[in-house]
């Protein structure tokens, strides 16, 4: 091994697992190394299937993004208020992004 974290793939029933990248997640937040997945591929990723849902909420319509704002930007006024009230909405059961995340 060459020091890089790797996954062994798990199965159920047939199917493939997450579970091994919740125990890679585990023992690095642990070890204090580095996770198979980098966390910036994987905010991209996030990113833009929420971008796509947010899109879906707003009607459908073409969005644009603005990268320096996090904020959806486009021509029709009513879906770009949409898409950024989806994005940005406000949390439930006493999770935010502001700490504490939970209030319980």
């Amino acid at each position: 091994m060459d020091g890089k974290p790797t996954l062994v793939e798990k199965r159920v029933d047939g199917e493939p697992s997450n579970e091994p990248h919740w125990q890679n997640f585990a023992d690095c937040i642990r070890s204090g190394l580095d996770s198979v997945a980098r966390v910036d591929v994987l905010h991209s990723t996030s990113r833009l299937c929420h971008m796509g849902t947010c899109s879906y909420v707003a009607g459908g319509e073409k969005l644009g993004w603005d990268s320096a704002s996090q904020r959806f930007t486009g021509g029709n006024e009513d879906a770009v208020a949409k898409a950024n009230a989806w994005a940005y909405r406000e949390y439930k059961n006493g999770w935010g992004l502001k700490a504490p995340y939970w209030r319980g």
